[in-house]
């Protein structure tokens, strides 16, 4: 769902908080996306299968209580704290948009994963977008949909206001 962390968040985030701020939304799409850029980026060293530590809700969690302390104790940090709530609800919205088997999600408490033969990121991506191996790929045109009616409402929502 590589464009539909991106959709999917931005509803979400829009949806929680209508007014949000571009740096709200900027923080929250980071976080859709980090748990991508940690275990995608480990799969191309060959550990993992794309989906591994930040994948894992355990290891997830405990790396941002681990930086939410950071947050918390620092006096430049602790100022841009809820900046870093909209950072987690982001990661928490990826896992909740991959769908992620609960062997993944709970690892290492349901097993180990197995090592699958590494590929090239062409060869994922490729993949992905094809109809016939991704079952993602409809949540993501669902999301995509979404996100261009979003955007329509708002559009016709602001030049209503302003022609009052």
């Amino acid at each position: 769902m590589i464009l539909g962390h991106l959709t999917g968040t931005y509803i979400v985030v829009k949806m929680l908080k209508p007014k949000s701020s571009s740096f709200i939304m900027t923080t929250a799409i980071t976080g859709a996306y980090f748990p991508d850029m940690v275990d995608k980026t480990l799969m191309l060293f060959h550990f993992g299968g794309g989906r591994f530590i930040a994948h894992s809700l355990p290891s997830l969690s405990l790396f941002l209580l681990f930086v939410f302390c950071l947050f918390s104790f620092h006096k430049k940090l602790k100022k841009h704290k809820s900046l870093f709530g909209w950072f987690c609800a982001g990661c928490y919205l990826h896992l909740l948009q991959d769908m992620v088997q609960l062997k993944i999600l709970f690892w290492p408490f349901l097993g180990s994963l197995e090592q699958p033969s590494p590929k090239s990121i062409i060869t994922i991506i490729k993949n992905y977008y094809s109809f016939e191996s991704s079952v993602l790929i409809w949540p993501e045109i669902v999301f995509h949909i979404l996100f261009i009616l979003t955007l329509v409402i708002s559009f016709f929502k602001k030049n209503k206001q302003t022609k009052i």
